[in-house]
């Protein structure tokens, strides 16, 4: 991952919101659906997923669009933190 920001959310705030998710050739969120929630994080975790950006992918050295799964973390994994990625 190349950019990330923590979710905006209530302070003690906890738990996994999961997306399915679709990147762009050049890493940037695409869309994203909801597969598990605790309804009261899936604005913020949306949210702040839709301003990730991921590391392009290449099949035969071309960029290509890719499916993954993704689990946003509340609160964020303090490692994130630790890797100078943004917390805003």
């Amino acid at each position: 991952m190349e950019h990330w920001v923590a979710p905006a959310t209530p302070r003690g705030a906890r738990g996994v919101v999961r997306f399915n998710v679709m990147l762009n050739k050049d890493g940037t969120v695409k869309s994203a659906s909801l597969v598990k929630d605790p309804a009261q994080l899936v604005a913020a975790a949306q949210a702040a997923l839709m301003r990730w950006r991921y590391r392009t992918t290449l099949l035969n050295g071309e960029p290509v669009e890719v499916i993954t799964v993704v689990d946003v973390v509340i609160p964020p994994p303090a490692e994130m933190l630790r890797k100078g990625f943004t917390s805003r």
